[in-house]
């Protein structure tokens, strides 16, 4: 992934969430992956044992980002982290032709 894009990620992420994140891409916790247009949902396993559900809408340069975990907030959590890495890494031309480099907001 793009450091420009690391850090614009490091930005958006609620507070701990990003190293957490990158952890939980690192220890697989990205179970599953599929792809349908300009939508991306994931399964990601998380702490409790359980699995969150995460789908990422390329949307210009927003990307609207749900995730089944109970963290409500405009800022990415910990699951959408890992999926964006996990989907850096499956599919880097993807993210970067997307956002182009930036990623201009996040929408919950």
């Amino acid at each position: 992934m793009k450091p420009e894009i690391q850090e614009k990620l490091k930005k958006l992420s609620a507070f701990g969430k990003y190293q957490t994140g990158i952890n939980a891409f690192k220890d697989n916790a990205v179970l599953d992956m599929r792809r349908d247009g300009k939508v991306v949902e994931a399964r990601v396993a998380n702490s409790g044992g359980r699995f969150e559900r995460v789908q990422i809408q390329f949307k210009g340069k927003t990307l609207n980002i749900k995730c089944s975990c109970s963290r409500r907030s405009t800022a990415y959590c910990e699951h959408a982290v890992a999926s964006l890495f996990q989907l850096d890494k499956d599919d880097p031309e993807l993210l970067e032709s997307e956002v182009a480099g930036e990623v201009d907001e996040v929408r919950d």
